[in-house]
């Protein structure tokens, strides 16, 4: 605590009655035995999502297991057959973070899309350590992210300036924040992003290539649902009709350019286009992404979005906290 904030507050408190000195003091211990709760509902709430099936070893999956002692108030269990011990962290990307309070509560900075530094200031720790943690978290939902499509599914490109964020070795001069790129229109010094929506409200958004991309870059991006019919809502970009040709699956293409952006009240990229635009204005707050960064960018964008859209934020939470904490360690 800095000494102008500490003398601030014994000021204060030297203007208090002895009984208000003391529901002060009651108040910030009851505040501490409630996060020592949190803490410790947390855990459990990891616990039952990660040995759903029973308790097993990380090490060897078998699961004759007894209780070991305690570790940082961490229950520590023994495996009989490999005798090694564990821990409900362990074999998590967060294993071996000490400050597990301080990480669960940078998870609702995540889903409220704060920044580093208001991350690291609002729970107490530096901004590599922030960085560290947000990039664990972002590993992990980007491992487990099921992004397979059916049904009628809308797919367009969209495209970031290529960006080295970070480098400390640039071929180059580095560009300033809100920088463009030297040639017009789409070229190489731009990333595309692919993105495809289907109508249950499943996504897949990852990077392409750098450039327009071909038929091919579209289908290493794309997962389809093999044992569904498709059928693919595009605008006439040619390379989204080879795609479609070379997977036999059915497309409608929308002629943007003559104004026909609907047909038959249902065929429509619309939904696509609306998660564009709500992608890059999300990304805005974060004054540029390095590209070896996005596609970790992207799928922590799709998880915020379907959160605001469908499920309330304590779940969102609680989702995003046992993605962590179920994922094998990186």
């Amino acid at each position: 605590m800095e000494m102008a904030l500490k003398n601030y507050i014994l000021k204060m408190l030297a203007k208090l009655s002895p009984e208000e000195r003391q529901e002060v003091i009651s108040y910030f211990l009851d505040s501490e035995l409630s996060n020592e709760i949190d803490l410790e509902n947390t855990i459990n709430k990891i616990r039952e999502s990660r040995f759903n099936e029973g308790l097993v070893c990380p090490h060897c999956h078998n699961d004759d297991i007894i209780k070991h002692g305690k570790t940082n108030k961490q229950q520590r269990y023994r495996c009989k057959s490999c005798e090694r011990t564990f821990t409900d962290f362990t074999g998590t990307p967060i294993e071996q973070i000490m400050k597990k309070k301080e990480f669960f509560h940078s998870l609702q900075c995540m889903l409220e899309g704060k920044s580093l530094p208001e991350t690291a200031k609002e729970i107490g720790v530096s901004i590599p350590t922030a960085f560290d943690w947000r990039h664990k978290v972002l590993s992990a939902l980007k491992k487990n992210k099921n992004d397979k499509l059916s049904g009628l599914l809308e797919v367009d490109d969209t495209f970031f300036l290529h960006s080295e964020k970070g480098n400390p070795n640039l071929a180059r001069k580095p560009r300033k924040r809100g920088g463009k790129a030297k040639k017009r229109g789409v070229s190489n010094e731009q990333v595309c992003v692919i993105v495809g929506l289907d109508r249950d409200g499943n996504s897949i958004s990852k990077i392409a290539c750098h450039g327009r991309p071909s038929a091919n870059d579209i289908d290493k991006v794309l997962r389809i649902d093999e044992d569904g019919e498709m059928l693919l809502c595009t605008d006439k970009h040619p390379s989204l009709g080879k795609y479609a040709k070379m997977n036999e699956f059915k497309h409608i293409e929308l002629n943007l350019s003559k104004n026909i952006r609907v047909i038959k009240n249902i065929y429509h990229i619309q939904n696509v286009n609306s998660y564009h635009s709500r992608l890059k204005e999300w990304l805005r707050r974060f004054k540029g992404v390095a590209t070896r960064y996005l596609d970790n960018y992207l799928c922590w964008f799709d998880f915020v979005d379907r959160a605001g859209r469908d499920i309330k934020k304590e779940t969102a939470k609680r989702q995003l906290m046992t993605t962590v904490c179920s994922s094998a360690a990186a």
